[in-house]
């Protein structure tokens, strides 16, 4: 049961501001024998089967169809169908798209019948997503934009090139690069080793109140300190060390505008989260992520008086700092006030 001892959810407030998913915490929750679902030693097969179900409650059809209806409009109205080729990859995505309608038909009736989603829960997904994703893209090009997606690792060397030899066929040179990556673990595109960030203050154990926003409930909460393998896997992951690799690919393809500008993004916060926050691991990672801001603003002066800058925002909810005791409590509080006195703004506005 959910309510067993050890078991803690934590909402995730998307930067819509909705509530869809949840971050679960167990620590040494025991689960009763009476209460294991399968037979022992079997329970990736149980999971396997759930994950069907979890794949099969996505539909695209209609999302992929609404997208469609915006990108023709757009397309009639500047003319981009008079381009052959672009009428060519509107056609092929609609090809896909009634893939999508058909196969999620064919699942549905299946499940009418009383069968298992299978495996074609999962391509669906995939082809769902894929359709959904060349549908913006053609729409930002119909609109006379530019924009484009790159599924992979953002740490490796791999989607560096990638994106090297996207901006060469497509656009030239750019001249912002804005570098925004929140993760949990980065597997460096060197050594290969797999570093994995913590929230943890350093020196001393940290103690404070913090708000479990699902339940509404108030509690004290003690995090120990980080030793030093923690701190520097933390500032593997989240400090400036990528942003100078994905800078020096880019200058050393010759890709970046003469007077271009890099930006990164911070948060320094309120007194009372300093231990946890800007005085613990990830403020040591920050720290760090100004280094390569000072070392990333001399290369861009030398190519054309460019710079580089930390830009420090508001606090947010968001996957990484909904997890920081403190944090959600201290938020809840500052755009309850924020709002009351009509200062409250969302990420575009503030950004």
């Amino acid at each position: 049961p959910m309510d067993s001892p050890g078991i803690e959810v934590r909402p995730l407030i998307t930067l819509g501001g909705h509530h869809e998913v949840n971050q679960v915490f167990l620590t040494d929750v025991r689960v009763p024998q009476a209460n294991r679902v399968g037979e022992e030693n079997d329970g990736w097969t149980v999971a396997k089967y759930l994950l069907e179900f979890e794949r099969g409650g996505s539909f695209y059809t209609g999302r992929i169809n609404v997208n469609l209806m915006r990108l023709r409009k757009l397309a009639r109205d500047n003319d981009v169908l008079d381009d052959p080729a672009f009428r060519k990859r509107l056609a092929e995505l609609e090809v896909e798209a009634q893939a999508v309608s058909v196969s999620e038909l064919r699942m549905l009736s299946s499940l009418t019948t009383g069968q298992n989603p299978g495996a074609s829960a999962s391509i669906i997904k995939l082809r769902g997503s894929e359709a959904t994703q060349k549908a913006t893209e053609m729409t930002m090009e119909a609109a006379g934009l530019y924009a484009r997606n790159f599924n992979g690792d953002a740490f490796s060397h791999d989607l560096k090139q990638r994106v090297i030899a996207a901006i060469k066929a497509d656009l030239g040179q750019v001249d912002l690069v804005v570098y925004s990556l929140a993760s949990p673990r980065r597997i460096h595109p060197v050594t290969g080793t797999v570093h994995k960030s913590v929230l943890k203050p350093i020196g001393a154990s940290y103690t404070n109140k913090t708000v479990d926003t699902d339940k509404g409930l108030v509690s004290d909460i003690t995090i120990e300190p980080a030793n030093e393998a923690e701190i520097a896997d933390t500032t593997a992951v989240m400090g400036g060390e990528d942003w100078e690799m994905w800078i020096n690919a880019l200058d050393e393809a010759g890709l970046i505008a003469p007077g271009a500008t890099s930006v990164a993004y911070s948060y320094i916060g309120p007194e009372v989260t300093w231990p946890i926050y800007k005085n613990g691991t990830i403020g040591i990672a920050k720290n760090d992520l100004e280094r390569a801001s000072r070392k990333i603003n001399a290369i861009l002066k030398v190519n054309g008086y460019g710079r580089a800058f930390i830009s420090v925002n508001k606090a947010l909810v968001t996957q990484a700092s909904s997890a920081i005791p403190v944090v959600p409590l201290y938020i809840s509080i500052l755009y309850k006030i924020m709002k009351a006195r009509g200062l409250h703004e969302g990420c575009i506005e503030q950004i």
